[in-house]
């Protein structure tokens, strides 16, 4: 059977068919319903392209993360065309039209008055592996074979260039394929880049891969690196003292990116025996927000003696507060944090003044989640909400 049918099959019980949705008799003709997410028009205006290009104004710049959280959102929204635009300019000018054959860079945009061109052609795993799980989930939604063809080609490739096989620990996905083995014995590692559902989906899809190993990696990462119970931006594992220490470059800050290292044990199910451990590692930023009523900018995940002064974070990141401390059992947290953010929404349906794109990729993921447009299983499938909207035929 082709790698394509395979992954199709794998993931057809998770996307085929939102939870709770009558499945449709034989014969009768299949029509997309497309439950207009309100977010997620705005983003699209204000974010992607008409040509499928995601835009980081703020950084002026487009990434592989964009295009992926790009994917991801679209699928979750049902929105087939805006999802073959996202991974048609991907593929055409992260990959040089052959995504799946090889990694996408992860930075394209314009300098010193250039035309928009890849700026740096590393890699960024996360991105990938995301990419990679959206595509061959919308091989079922959007019954494309060819999405499979190319999902399971690139999680091939992350598998190949993207793992390392560090002393003492066992697989680790690392942050790119080159870079991060900064000196002898030492590998830095990006713990918001281990979404634990989308390893366990990857150890289901490809039983002979290191992907099952690398579930047992991550949450050992995230538990020797917060032992003040908050996340790191970043973290690098040493092969002398054999454990995961402070990044020899960014030591313990925990900002921008570690607030998706939050994110993730928050969205996995209730069932996966992980969430529990991995949601333990991050509870300092819940009582944070309890007492100050919103959570942090940045942090020092190894140094208490610097959280004294903490600021507010960005409209993102209370939006992730609001699930976190929801996943945590404090609901009143997270409706007071959920009002916080409701009352950063403007006219144009976008939240805080500017709107920043990353804080609305977070916010994406926050509302999709809470609001029962997606559930990760707990073997990393992906599930669609029931869809809202009426079937226009």
């Amino acid at each position: 059977m082709a790698l394509a049918s395979v992954l199709m099959l794998a993931v057809a019980g998770c996307a085929g068919s939102a939870p709770g949705e009558a499945t449709r008799p034989a014969g009768e003709a299949q029509v997309e319903c497309s439950a207009e997410w309100p977010l997620w028009m705005a983003y699209k205006k204000r974010f992607v392209q008409s040509d499928g290009r995601v835009v980081d104004f703020h950084a002026r710049h487009s990434t592989s993360e964009g295009q992926a959280y790009g994917l991801f959102h679209a699928l979750v929204a049902r929105d087939e065309s805006a999802f073959r635009a996202i991974l048609a300019w991907a593929d055409a000018h992260l990959a040089k039209g052959e995504l799946g054959q090889r990694l996408p860079a992860w930075q394209w945009g314009e300098r010193d008055g250039q035309p928009g061109r890849v700026l740096d052609p590393n890699a960024a795993s996360d991105a990938d592996l995301i990419m990679a799980y959206a595509l061959v989930h919308a091989a079922v939604v959007f019954d494309e074979v060819r999405f499979a063809e190319v999902g399971g080609k690139l999680l091939g490739r992350i598998a190949a260039e993207e793992v390392a096989q560090l002393p003492g620990l066992g697989p680790m996905l690392m942050p790119g394929p080159y870079g991060f083995d900064t000196r002898p014995g030492f590998w830095r590692v990006n713990p918001s880049y281990q979404p634990v559902p989308l390893l366990r989906w990857a150890a289901r899809v490809d039983p002979d891969g290191p992907w099952a190993a690398m579930v047992v990696s991550a949450v050992r990462l995230a538990e020797e690196v917060t032992p003040e119970r908050f996340y790191p931006d970043w973290a690098a594992w040493s092969a002398v003292a054999g454990r995961f220490v402070s990044d020899p470059e960014r030591g313990g800050r925990g900002s921008y990116d570690a607030i998706r290292a939050y994110l993730w044990p928050a969205l996995m199910a209730k069932e996966d025996p992980m969430r529990g451990r991995l949601l333990a590692r991050g509870t300092r930023l819940v009582e944070v927000a309890r007492q100050e009523g919103w959570v942090p900018e940045q942090v020092d995940a190894f140094d208490a003696t610097k959280n004294a002064a903490l600021s507010a974070g960005p409209v993102g990141f209370q939006a992730v507060g609001a699930v976190v401390a929801a996943a945590l059992g404090d609901e009143a947290l997270a409706a007071a944090l959920e009002e916080r953010v409701a009352a950063e929404r403007k006219a144009d349906g976008l939240f805080g003044e500017p709107a920043f794109y990353y804080d609305h990729n977070l916010l994406l993921f926050a509302q999709g989640y809470s609001e029962g447009r997606y559930r990760f299983r707990a073997d990393g499938g992906l599930e669609l909400g029931q869809r809202r909207a009426p079937c226009a035929r």
